[in-house]
This record gives structure tokens, C-alpha cells and sequence, in this order.
């Protein structure tokens, strides 16, 4: 259920500002909305802070992966000589500044490097001492084999060759020319100092790196600081989004309704002012989902794909997570494969592994469903022949590929007849339900035309009568007779429409395809595996080594399948037909800290 939520504008005077925002972030209820874009230095410095701690926070985890030492001594309780916050995040910095000049350094060194090294290691200081006793010395190179031309005086002193180009030096009394080479400038230093100045500049750089792998133990140390400097990028940005009218401040958002009487009371005990009104047409309040245990397992999956139905939308929550289940367990298929999850559930409850909230009851869920599913269809690993008692709990209608398939077009035929049936409720007494309940026996209809085109069987009796009063019934209530003439061109794209709503119907047969092919490559594998008759020791090694892979490659592509189909018939097919476009925002109130998703207003 979408928790309805109340329009609150609260009214203070600027000299109280500061006290009004700390007194609301404890009562923690409220959705801030910024009356205007919040700006500022202050919040500009806050925001910088957080960008500093978390990039120096991000780099200290990746060279903690990445160092043994780090990885070894992470888990252990740091000691009494551990860096403060602020003076690790200083310290890893000035490293990583330090890295950044000594590779700077380092390119810088190795460009004179490159165009040094043919001419070989000698004391640019000697060149120019000769200089001072009439003799100038030069460096030059040319294409290999080119002709060239000297002057007469000019003692040319070869040097190196890389095939591409001949280093040489000239000696004369005066500047020297060569026809057909290019002059290279004298350095400044010679080869060999430039070497031991880059290689400094890798010790440097290694240097800082084994330090910030040091200093990697202690990156826990900054999560109190990354929650405190977003805490304080929340109250800037609240600050500043509050507009100013003269010695009175205004700050809006959004509180659930049941949480309004509390802010009233916190209004009266500091003398604010509160304006409580139902969002209007133009608004755009937060999605507060709440339902019951047994339903919130699927917000794990909504919060996996990154979806939220849009507050004027409708939760379809206890649907999604029916027929989710549904579908994994008909994709999945396999009793020990819902074993194998189930156990895997149990352990990490039992370890204590540390997952998002819901993701274990779902996972206890799904794997109940596919083990349920795995039994009635007969399915173990893709063992022809059964013991007789797993025999007899098999279902003949789940080991019919024909009925099968007909149950996946029954399956489509339901789930969207329920985004129909739900519409219809929600749309009484407008004549527009009528046209919903034209939907559902489209919906029929097209059941029965997939069964006959795919499957070859009969159309049932009274069929074309279904098919044409639910036209009927789409075609004259879709849209409402006052609004006839200026609506009437949506009506344009209904032939589409009917067209898609088979396409729809018809598209969960990829229930029993996907389902399938997972079962026939387990059998085919077994097949060539164990065909041929006993294996030895080394071949029943060679074979289990073979299936282990087979079988994660298996489960690897049946989750595949589960997040392509298994999500899309819910998110896609059955969202389209329901009208949901799953445009929600969450609610974040405005709070130090949030445990639970249900808001617990304070009374500071």
C-alpha cells in the first residue's frame, strides 16, 4: 500500500532557522522540497568535503583489495595509534599528490630521455667548455642512408643508428651545418642523470603506495566522517533550498499523513507555523510503501531493478511477488536446484552474512517455489528414470509439453486480466471500467486464439460473440462520452492495441521455452555422459567434473533468465496493461539516521 502523504509548509522566523531545521531532522518525518535550488558556499563546502572523503575513502579500499598485507590485517581491531579521521585523509592526499608529480616527472624525464639516448651518456658541461677553447660541438641526426653534404673543417663523430635514423656529433671552429639532417638541441643534463632522477621518481611513487597500503588498514576509520559529512550536505541542502520573505523563512516536503498531528504539535510547542494540505494535481510527493511481512520480500527485487510506482500509481506489490515467484520457479525448473538454494539461504542466515534488507525471505521464497515446481514436474537433474515415490508425486499435466504450454498462455491470460480487473474496481462507477471489463474478455479470447494457432487446438464455442462484444466494449467506454470529441482520436491506434494484447498473452510462452531448454541441455549432457554404458573411477571423475560446470553454467543462465523474463512480464507486460510507468521517487525524510523504512516522528 502507497502511504498518502500531506503537503507541509512550515513557517519560522530567519532567526530561528538553524534551531527549526535541527528540531525537524530529529522528528525525521519529513520529505524535504527545496522551495528554490539550493546554492551557496556553504553548501558548496559541504558537498566538496564529501566528494574529498568519499575519493579518498574509494582509493584506500581499492589499494586494500590489492595489498596482501591489507587484505590479511583488515578484519583485524585497530589500535590505539590509528590515524585520526582527518589526519588520514591528509596524509593520503598529500600521497597521492606526490604520485601524481612523480609521474608527472617521471613522463617529463622520460620524453628527454627517448630523444637523449641515441646520442649515449657524456657531460653536456665538457661540450661547452670545449666551446670556451674554440671548438663547438654539435648534435644532429638524418635519415638513414641520406646524402649528406659538410663543409669543409667539419669532423663528423657517428654515435648510433636505429634503422630509421643515424645520431651523429659535428666538431668545427665555427657553428657547424649539414645539409640533409636536423639539428638536436644540447641538454642541460646528461643521460645517466636523467635516468637516475626518473628512477627516483619511481621510488618516490613506490614509496607512497607502500605507505597509502598502510594506511589502507585504517579506511574504516572514515565511515563515521562519510555519515557526518552527509548528514551535513543534507542540512545545507535544506538550508538552502528554504525561501526568505523578509524575517520570515519557509521550508516544504512531504510527511505521511498519519505523522502530521506530531509536526503540528512540534509547530505549537516552538511557535512555527504549519500549513497542511493534500498534494495537488501539479505535485509530486515521495512513494512510501508499506504492506505486510509476508509481501515486503519484493522490495528487494524493486530495489535491484531500480523501480518505484509513482504516488498516483498503484502498488502492485502482492501481484508482482506472486507471480515473480511463479515465474522463477517455472524458469528454473529443477526440485534439486531449490534445494541447492534453499540450503544456500539458510546458510547465510546462519553466518550472518550482511545483505540487503529482504533479499534472504525472497530467496527462502523463490526457492521454496522451485523446489515445489522441480517435484510436480519431475524434474531432478534431468534423471529419466525415478524412484517410485518421487514418481508418483509427479503431475502428468507439468510432463505434457502441449498442456504446458496452454497453462503459460492461461498464466498470461490471468495476469493480465487481474491489471484489468484491478483497473476496473479502481475506475467504479465511471462507465470507464466497463471498458476494462472488455479487456478481460479480450484477454480470454486471445487465450483461446494462442491455443488454437500455436497448439491446434479448437476455438471454444462462442468465441467470435466474446471477441466482439469486448471490442465493443473497449471501443465505446475507453473514453468518456463528455470527452468523446476531443479524446475520440485515441481510439486511432485500438486496432494496435487488440493486436498487442495477443502478442502479450502469446509472449509468456517463454515460460515453458526458457524452462525447457535448461532441462534438455541437463539431459543431453547426461546422455553423452552415461549413454555409452558403466564408467570407470577416472570417468566417473572426468564426469562430475564435467556436470559440476554444466550445472553452474546452467544456474548461471537460468538467473540470467529470471532478471530478462522473469522481471519483464511483471515490469513490462503486466505494468503496460495496469497503467504503470513506475515513475516514483522514494521518501527520505530529512534525518540523522534512518533504521527502518516507517517514519517514528520525535517530539524534541
Amino acid at each position: 500500500m502507497i502511504v498518502p502523504m500531506s503537503k507541509i509548509t512550515v513557517l519560522t522566523l530567519a532567526s530561528g532557522q538553524t534551531s527549526a531545521l535541527n528540531i525537524l531532522q530529529k522528528a525525521g518525518v519529513l520529505h524535504l522540497h527545496p522551495f528554490q535550488p539550493p546554492t551557496g558556499e556553504s553548501l558548496e563546502a559541504a558537498r566538496k568535503q564529501l566528494e574529498r572523503i568519499r575519493r579518498v575513502q574509494t582509493v584506500l579500499t581499492r589499494i586494500g583489495r590489492e595489498s596482501a598485507l591489507a587484505n590479511a590485517t583488515s578484519t583485524t581491531p585497530l589500535h590505539a595509534s590509528s590515524p585520526s579521521p582527518n589526519a588520514l585523509i591528509e596524509e593520503t592526499e598529500r600521497l597521492l599528490n606526490a604520485i601524481q608529480e612523480s609521474q608527472n616527472r617521471r613522463h617529463a624525464l622520460n620524453e628527454q630521455i627517448r630523444l637523449l639516448r641515441p646520442f649515449g651518456n657524456f657531460d653536456p658541461s665538457l661540450a661547452r667548455e670545449l666551446e670556451s677553447h674554440g671548438i663547438i660541438l654539435r648534435l644532429f641526426k638524418s635519415p638513414s642512408r641520406a646524402h649528406l653534404t659538410l663543409p669543409e673543417g667539419i669532423i663528423q663523430i657517428p654515435l648510433s643508428s636505429d634503422g630509421r635514423y643515424d645520431y651523429f656529433a659535428l666538431l668545427a671552429s665555427e657553428e657547424p651545418t649539414c645539409q640533409g639532417a636536423s639539428a638536436v638541441p644540447l641538454p642541460d643534463r646528461s643521460l645517466g642523470s636523467l635516468i637516475r632522477d626518473a628512477e627516483e621518481a619511481d621510488a618516490t611513487a613506490q614509496n607512497s603506495r607502500n605507505r597509502l597500503m598502510a594506511l589502507s588498514v585504517y579506511r574504516t576509520v572514515l565511515k563515521p566522517l562519510e555519515a557526518e559529512a552527509e548528514e551535513k550536505l543534507t542540512w545545507e541542502e535544506a538550508r538552502a533550498g528554504m525561501a526568505g520573505r523578509g524575517p520570515v523563512v519557509l521550508l516544504q516536503g512531504y510527511a505521511p499523513e498519519e505523522c502530521v498531528a506530531s509536526l503540528r504539535q512540534l509547530s505549537a510547542r516552538h511557535g512555527w507555523g504549519l500549513l497542511s494540505e493534500a498534494p495537488g494535481p501539479d505535485d509530486l510527493p515521495p512513494t512510501l510503501i508499506r504492506n505486510p511481512p509476508w509481501i515486503r520480500p519484493v522490495q528487494a527485487v524493486f530495489k535491484l531493478i531500480g523501480i518505484l510506482p509513482g504516488y498516483r500509481e498503484t502498488d502492485v506489490s502482492p501481484v508482482f511477488l506472486l507471480f515473480f515467484t511463479l515465474f522463477v520457479a517455472m524458469l528454473i525448473g529443477d526440485a534439486v536446484y531449490g534445494l541447492l538454494f534453499l540450503g544456500l539461504t539458510f546458510f547465510l542466515k546462519w553466518r550472518r552474512f550482511r545483505l540487503p534488507e529482504h533479499v534472504l525471505p525472497l530467496l527462502g521464497i523463490l526457492s521454496i517455489a522451485t523446489l515445489l515446481w522441480g517435484v510436480l514436474s519431475g524434474n531432478y537433474l534431468g534423471i529419466e528414470k525415478l524412484p517410485p515415490p518421487l514418481a508418483r508425486l509427479k503431475l502428468p499435466l507439468l510432463a505434457d509439453p502441449v498442456a504446458l504450454q496452454s497453462f503459460c498462455f492461461l498464466v498470461g491470460a490471468i495476469h493480465l486480466s487481474i491489471a484489468h480487473g484491478w483497473n476496473a474496481l479502481r475506475l467504479l462507477p465511471s462507465p470507464q471500467a466497463i471498458a476494462h471489463l472488455g479487456w478481460i474478455g479480450l484477454c480470454a479470447a486471445m487465450y483461446a486464439l494462442a491455443n488454437f494457432l500455436v497448439l491446434a487446438v479448437p476455438l471454444p464455442p462462442g468465441f467470435f460473440a466474446l471477441l466482439a462484444v469486448s471490442v465493443f466494449y473497449i471501443f465505446f467506454f475507453t473514453v468518456p462520452l463528455d470527452r468523446f470529441r476531443t479524446e475520440a482520436v485515441s481510439l486511432v491506434t485500438l486496432p494496435l492495441s487488440l493486436i498487442g494484447n495477443f502478442g502479450d498473452v502469446v509472449s509468456y510462452l517463454r515460460l515453458y521455452l526458457v524452462g525447457s531448454a535448461s532441462i534438455v541441455l541437463i539431459k543431453a549432457v547426461n546422455g553423452i555422459l552415461f549413454g555409452t554404458g558403466p564408467l570407470g573411477w577416472a570417468g566417473m571423475i572426468a564426469a562430475g567434473i564435467v556436470l559440476f560446470f554444466v550445472h553452474m553454467l546452467n544456474l548461471m543462465l537460468a538467473s540470467l533468465a529470471v532478471l530478462v523474463h522473469g522481471v519483464r512480464l511483471n515490469a513490462l507486460e503486466f505494468s503496460t496493461h495496469m497503467g504503470i510507468q513506475w515513475l516514483g521517487r522514494p521518501y527520505t525524510p530529512f534525518r540523522k539516521e534512518v533504521d527502518e523504512q516507517s517514519p517514528k516522528p520525535l517530539n524534541p
